[in-house]
């Protein structure tokens, strides 16, 4: 063979798997079409091109860019055509994702990051917000930090092993104290207060949205808070999943759907007097309009691709710690199974959206 024809082949071996590389990222990682009129024409294929996408929502003020990227035209804007379900927060909202029965939805990472690790069927694809629930005390308490609690009462009201009582460890493990010289009891939000009071409990992990009134009129204050503290506070409370099959059956369907939650995210971010306004115009959320509002301007909704992954790696080995999460695989191997963005901080959608413009439909 000709030092010519050696050349061409090694040549075309080489362009066959370039090509390839790009069409195919492993499993998780959808292709996409080198334009963007080849890649419309590809996501008109997509089953969930041609339906109704199920977005799920609790109310809460720190979620509600699910809600504005559908009433301010985000979904509509990347051409999908959307419903928004109210949905019950926590269990019931995860398991309707997982189990399809609503596409996409948000929540906090420290109640989901487990259970899609042991098999849930989702994934994480972009970050929400930051914020938002803090440890509470009475106000005339005596305890002023973690270590004061130190064989005391810490009630986590969304139960053992869900985001109040997961967020409770990260707060003890930051601050160096043993998670097992600390009692944990399951108080319902609504019984928390008359629950100090009684002296049946010394503290509480709970959401900002409920606590904060409690506070502002002097019955409660903070002493470790995801919101307000610094460890915590650049990161990403919450997350946006999406069904781990509709991820896989319509790959550029989640990129549009992630790009619409990103670009809703900076809107609510730079325009939340109106954001708040919307919510409670429609319904969506309850409650008065500057409390809300004071709850609003605490969060991040433009939360980075950069600081949410960074965010996921500190809580994979934090919950590895705690037990939480089997030491069985490697950090990077339990990444791959939460977190499968198809955007980042780079997508040049992103950077040219300004907030301060609405959505063309």
């Amino acid at each position: 063979m000709s030092n010519y024809k050696k050349i061409f082949l090694t040549l075309l071996c080489c362009a066959i798997l370039s090509s390839c590389a790009v069409l195919s990222n492993g499993p998780e990682t959808p292709a996409y079409a080198a334009t963007p009129e080849d890649e419309n024409a590809a996501w008109q294929r997509e089953e969930a091109a041609g339906r109704t996408i199920r977005i799920g929502y609790d109310g809460g003020i720190c979620l509600a860019t699910t809600a504005l990227a559908h009433i301010k035209g985000f979904f509509a804007e990347e051409g999908l055509k959307t419903e928004l379900v109210r949905t019950p927060q926590g269990e019931q909202m995860r398991d309707a994702v997982g189990s399809g029965k609503i596409d996409t939805a948000g929540y906090f990472i420290a109640a989901w990051a487990v259970p899609v690790v042991n098999g849930i069927n989702m994934q994480f694809v972009a970050g929400a917000n930051t914020g938002c629930q803090s440890l509470y005390v009475l106000a005339g308490s005596p305890y002023k930090t973690t270590a004061d609690l130190k064989g005391k009462t810490i009630a986590v009201p969304n139960g053992i092993g869900n985001s109040s009582h997961n967020i409770s460890l990260r707060f003890l493990g930051h601050d160096g104290l043993d998670p097992g010289d600390f009692n944990f009891s399951h108080v319902e939000t609504g019984a928390v207060t008359l629950a100090m009071q009684r002296g049946e409990i010394d503290a509480a992990t709970m959401s900002d949205q409920f606590a904060k009134k409690f506070v502002q009129d002097g019955t409660l204050r903070v002493i470790r808070s995801i919101t307000y503290d610094d460890d915590f506070s650049h990161e990403a409370c919450c997350v946006f999943a999406i069904n781990g099959d509709f991820i896989r059956a319509n790959p550029i369907t989640a990129k549009k759907l992630t790009r619409a939650f990103k670009k809703a995210g900076k809107w609510y971010q730079h325009n939340k007097e109106e954001a708040v306004r919307i919510l409670l115009d429609q319904g969506w959320t309850s409650g008065d309009y500057d409390y809300c509002l004071t709850l609003a301007g605490e969060l991040n909704f433009d939360i980075s691709w950069k600081d949410t992954e960074a965010t996921l790696r500190s809580v994979v080995k934090d919950y590895k710690t705690f037990g939480l999460i089997s030491a069985g695989k490697t950090d990077d191997e339990i990444m791959k199974i939460i977190w499968n963005p198809s955007v980042d901080d780079d997508d040049p959608v992103i950077l040219r959206y300004d907030p301060q413009k609405s959505p063309q439909k």
